[in-house]
Order: C-alpha cells, then sequence, then structure tokens
C-alpha cells in the first residue's frame, strides 16, 4: 500500500467542487480526479496552523513534545 498525502496550504476546500457541489471543475479538481483516492471531508488538527500541524503528523506528537512551537 502506497500513502500520499498533499498539502495544500492556503487551499480553500470550499472552491473545489470535490467538497462543494455548487462549484464547476476546476484545474485542481480534475487533477485530484485522475490521481483518485480519499478525500476526507472532517480533519482535526494539532495546532491551528500548518508548521505545526504538518510537524505532529510527520513525528506523531503534539507540538509541545515535539518542538516546532513557532508559526
Amino acid at each position: 500500500m502506497k500513502i500520499l498525502f498533499i498539502f495544500c496550504d492556503m487551499l480553500r476546500a470550499n472552491m473545489l467542487s470535490t467538497f462543494n457541489t455548487k462549484v464547476k471543475d476546476g484545474v485542481m479538481d480534475k487533477w485530484f480526479q485522475s490521481i483518485g483516492g480519499t478525500a476526507y471531508t472532517n480533519c482535526y488538527a494539532a495546532s491551528p496552523d500548518s508548521a505545526r500541524s504538518i510537524a505532529s503528523m510527520y513525528t506523531g506528537m503534539y507540538p509541545k513534545v515535539h518542538g516546532c512551537t513557532t508559526r
């Protein structure tokens, strides 16, 4: 099994047809459809910003433990 995580910082999910049926397919929608996979509509992050959340995903630890405390 192979897992590919795509982190698109500052990409508003409500502007993609994958998450909002009122939006027409755009370039990103077509790209997501071509690679296939699963789109998760509910996500919980360990921190409110990208840097600390991604560090938490890579390490499996909370920000206070892995040491990434700045934005």
